[in-house]
């Protein structure tokens, strides 16, 4: 299957600064300014989600040239990471993983691809937190 998907920019997208509620947002859940500046982190001005578009990992850029990748359901969890010390994140489109047989495959494919060390960091539920050490597959 050859699908096409639009070309998106920043001004096609309408993004702009964030505001005040969008920082206070942010900020309770200890996401610095800094973090959010460095992930380029913008709002629409108006719209929903965009469609018909690739789907890639949130902050791509970070895991170039790292050794040991840390892989996360979610953009705020990405950000969480930095705030923790770890640039090395990335989060996967569309939430995480499932432990069922496609979000298996999808997470031995991401190991596959990196071809590094890859820590897969999903929830499980919301009291529990599941690593998975993903290096040796593939």
């Amino acid at each position: 299957m050859n699908r096409r998907f639009r070309e998106i920019t920043e001004e096609s997208l309408e993004l702009e600064p964030l505001g005040s509620e969008l920082l206070a947002y942010f900020a309770g859940r200890m996401i610095t300014r800094k973090t959010l500046s460095r992930n380029s982190v913008m709002q629409k001005r108006r719209g929903n989600q965009e469609t018909n578009t690739e789907k890639i990992l949130y902050g791509l850029d970070d895991i170039n040239g790292a050794s040991d990748n840390i892989i996360v359901e979610g953009e705020m969890d990405k950000l969480a990471m930095e705030e923790a010390g770890f640039k090395n994140c990335v989060s996967v489109p569309d939430g995480s993983p499932r432990k069922d047989p496609p979000g298996q495959a999808l997470a031995e494919e991401l190991a596959r691809r990196l071809r590094r060390g890859v820590y897969l960091a999903i929830s499980t539920s919301i009291s529990t937190i599941t690593q998975q050490n993903l290096s040796s597959i593939g």
